[in-house]
Order: C-alpha cells, then sequence, then structure tokens
C-alpha cells in the first residue's frame, strides 16, 4: 500500500540536502497533459526505474501527476540516480518541473564532498560483528574495506560510485555511524548489570524474534529450542525443502546472530568464553542456569538451545548442552590426550576437579588447552564425569568406569549377548587392551 503524500514524512537523514530539498512532500510531479497515455515500459528509462514505477502502479505519464517526490524516494531499490533519471524524463514532459535537476545535484553535491568519520573506538570492529543489510555490505567489500576504520576518512562520492549504492544505502551506513556514536554498541552500559551469559541469551531471543515465522521455526527446530536437535532431512520433510536448503538458512542465520548482537555480543562471547576456559569448566545446562542468575525465568527457549548456538558461535567454547556424550570413535588427537590422562590417573582414586586433573597433566611438557581438555572428557567413555556441583565439576579414574559402561552397551546393543561377554569387552576396552572388531557390534546405533 503505498503511502498518501498528504501525510507521508520527509526522509529521514542526517545527509545534509537529500531531505531538505528533494523528499518535501510539497515536491510533486507534474505531467503536461498531451504526454499522459504514454506507456512507462515505452519510455526511455532503466529496468530499474520502469521496475520503480510500477511498484507505485505507475503505468502510464499520466498516473504520475501529482504524485509527491517523497514516494518515489521510499521505495525498495530506488536511490539517487533512479531518481534523478525520473525526474529528467518528466523535465521534458511538463513545464513546472523545471530546476528539478539542478536542485537535486546541487543537494547530493555537497553530500558527495563530506568525508565518512568513524569514531576512534570503532575502527578496529571488523563487519562482519555490524548489523548491515546485505546490499551495505558488498557495497563496503567492494570498496575493499574489512573493518570501519577502512572507512574513515572517505568520501561519500566513493560509496555513490559503486554500482547498485543509492542513496538508501548512504543513509543505512549514516544511521549505522550515529548508534555507534550513541554509544550503542560497545558500551558496557548496554549490558547494564547482566552477566555476559545473561546479556547474550537476551540478544539471542531478540534475534529470533526478529526473524520471519518461517525462518524462526526452521532455526528453532534444527538448534533444539524446544526438544532434542531435528536432522537437516527432518527439517526438510516438514517445511517441504531439500537438507541443502535447510542447512543453508540455518548457517545464514548463525551468521547473522554476531552482526545483530554487535561488538558488545561478540566481546561478551569471548569473555564467557575466556572465563570457562580459565576456570577449566564446560558449559552444562546447570551452569547456564546459575550464571544467568533470575534473567533464566524470562528466556522463551530451552537451556540446551542457548548452549548448542553459542557453542557454534565459538568454537573454543566447549558446549555441553546435554551434558557428557560419550562415544567409542575418537580422533588421533584425544587418544593422545586420553593415554595422557590414563597415566596420570595410575594410583589416584576418588573424584578429581577438572582443574587440578588438568594442571596435573599440562604441568609438564604435554601440550593441550582447556578446550581440548574438556572436549576429551565431553566423548571419552573411559571416563565417567560428574556434574553435580556445575562450577567444580569431577572426573574419575578410567577404573572405576568399565561396569557402568557395560551395562550403556547392553542398553544400546539390539542383540542379547552373555552380560559376562560384555562385561569382559569392556573392561578391557576401557582399561587400554584393544578389543576384536566385532566388539562395535554391540554398541548400536547412537
Amino acid at each position: 500500500m503505498n503511502p498518501d503524500p498528504a501525510t507521508t514524512p520527509a526522509l529521514q537523514t542526517d545527509l545534509p540536502g537529500i531531505s531538505d530539498g528533494v523528499s518535501s512532500p510539497a515536491e510533486v510531479f507534474r505531467i503536461h497533459p498531451s504526454y499522459s497515455n504514454h506507456r512507462i515500459p515505452d519510455l526511455p528509462l532503466s529496468k530499474r526505474a520502469v521496475k520503480a514505477l510500477m511498484r507505485m502502479d505507475v503505468k502510464t505519464l499520466g498516473e504520475l501527476d501529482g504524485i509527491a517526490w517523497v514516494k518515489l524516494l521510499d521505495l525498495k531499490n530506488c536511490g539517487s540516480k533512479t531518481f534523478k533519471e525520473i525526474v529528467r524524463l518528466t523535465e521534458d514532459k511538463g513545464q513546472k518541473n523545471e530546476g528539478a535537476k539542478a536542485r537535486i545535484e546541487s543537494s547530493l553535491f555537497a553530500t558527495h564532498r563530506r568525508a565518512i568519520e568513524i569514531p576512534d573506538r570503532a575502527r578496529t570492529w571488523p563487519l562482519e560483528h555490524l548489523p548491515l543489510s546485505v546490499r551495505l555490505d558488498h557495497v563496503l567489500r567492494k570498496l575493499r574495506c574489512h573493518t570501519l576504520g577502512d572507512l574513515h576518512g572517505a568520501l561519500y562520492d566513493d560509496l555513490f560510485r559503486v554500482p547498485d549504492c543509492g542513496t538508501r544505502t548512504v543513509i543505512q551506513l549514516q544511521q549505522l555511524i550515529d548508534r555507534i556514536q550513541r554509544g550503542e554498541f560497545g558500551s558496557p552500559k548496554e549490558r547494564g548489570a547482566d552477566s555476559a551469559t545473561a546479556f547474550l541469551a537476551k540478544r539471542i531471543d531478540a534475534f529470533v524474534a526478529d526473524q520471519s515465522p518461517k525462518y524462526r521455526q526452521i532455526f528453532l527446530d534444527r538448534v533444539g529450542g524446544v526438544n532434542q536437535p531435528m536432522t537437516l532431512l527432518d527439517v526438510g520433510q516438514k517445511f517441504n525443502m531439500t537438507r541443502e536448503r535447510v542447512r543453508q538458512i540455518v548457517d545464514m542465520l548463525i551468521v547473522k546472530v554476531t552482526g545483530f548482537g554487535g561488538p558488545t555480543f561478540v566481546q561478551s562471547l569471548e569473555e564467557l568464553m575466556m572465563e570457562l576456559n580459565q576456570k577449566v569448566l564446560p558449559l552444562t545446562p546447570q551452569l547456564f542456569k546459575e550464571v544467568c542468575g533470575p534473567i533464566h525465568r524470562e528466556l522463551r527457549h530451552s537451556f540446551p538451545f542457548y548452549i548448542r548456538l553459542l557453542g557454534w558461535l565459538s568454537p573454543r567454547l566447549s558446549a555441553w548442552p546435554v551434558g557428557q556424550t560419550p562415544t567409542v570413535l575418537h580422533t588421533p588427537e584425544m587418544e593422545r590426550v586420553i593415554e595422557k590422562l590414563k597415566k596420570w590417573f595410575e594410583g589416584r582414586a576418588g573424584p578429581i576437579p577438572f582443574v587440578e586433573v588438568y594442571k596435573g597433566i599440562a604441568a609438564g611438557d604435554f601440550s593441550c588447552s582447556p578446550f581440548q581438555f574438556l572436549e576429551v572428557l565431553r566423548y571419552a567413555a573411559e571416563f565417567e564425569v560428574r556434574l553435580d556441583s556445575p562450577r567444580a565439576p569431577c572426573v574419575s579414574p578410567p577404573i572405576e568406569s568399565p561396569r557402568r559402561w557395560a551395562q550403556a552397551i547392553l542398553k544400546q546393543s539390539r542383540n542379547s549377548p552373555v552380560p559376562p561377554c560384555v562385561m569382559a569387552r569392556a573392561e578391557a576396552f576401557i582399561l587400554g587392551r584393544r578389543s576384536p572388531r566385532s566388539d562395535y557390534r554391540l554398541v548400536g546405533s547412537r
């Protein structure tokens, strides 16, 4: 629905001249009656200009008569170049548009000469950490800008010279700079009294609510907003699309989360990751609830949803959305850490805190980051992890775990093997003796 010219406000922007001389509701198109029947597609206009007029349901020049200029500027993909092109045409078809071209170009000329000023604290911010539209992001990439500092000192004229960059795109950049100058991004005041985890969770809720209903449901189903995460195939069957298309949508939304939150979101995520790695703690639902405080009652989704998403956003954050998830398949790097843990546990008994175990194996020349250590404990079936105390999780020596894992194998097995046989095989595997290849048929599907 097109707005009423009499009630349409001028296009709000801080760029000088654009709102003052171009988008006043009093400025309207005037077409001479002799040209009223000329069809828009038959006129010497670019495809972009023709589509802009068609979106206004203007099919002839006569239908353009009396329409306010601001209605044209408010259209999507209609920037200063398209606007000037239509005005030049109407100058030839009417007597009351004389001087329009001069007023437009003179008002835009002052804008072109202005230099872009980026605050000092924001010049190192990467573009991917900012809420940019797709068009504005492409324009800045074409200018070979990777941080906001690359734009400092450049002229707006450099932006207007980039293809597909019109007035609306420049206005978006100006509005973003205004938000930075007001301290909206990167300011500690934005977080207030919330912890880093609570702030991240609230921004994720705002991002999910900002999506379209279809994309929102796809995202929640895949990441596990309510129940367990659905596979790409299951989500695709639910929405009648391919699994590859589902993957593309989810990946796109994950990238957008960071830009939606802004630099403060990235700083909070980095702060949370460094704090947990320093304390050698995994992010579990119990710990998530504890560090969020009273805010956790206001969250709209399940705790594993936030933990899983934060783990995807920060590859160095050890996220345990459902606690320990052991598996018998390990990478060579995991095997190296597991062997070191088994040697360190020799002669020790009882559950030992994570931080003490990590300091023990990392005391010498053995290289292992806290993240690697936590990931090994998450997937290693040889060690039992106790998460009764979220801030002081413990791990038991491998000798205490064989019977527990043998029982887990029995529950997962499709066959009915003799319990003593399974117990012996599980004990042999956990104590370090390689079991026959046929043992893996007992595990079943995870």
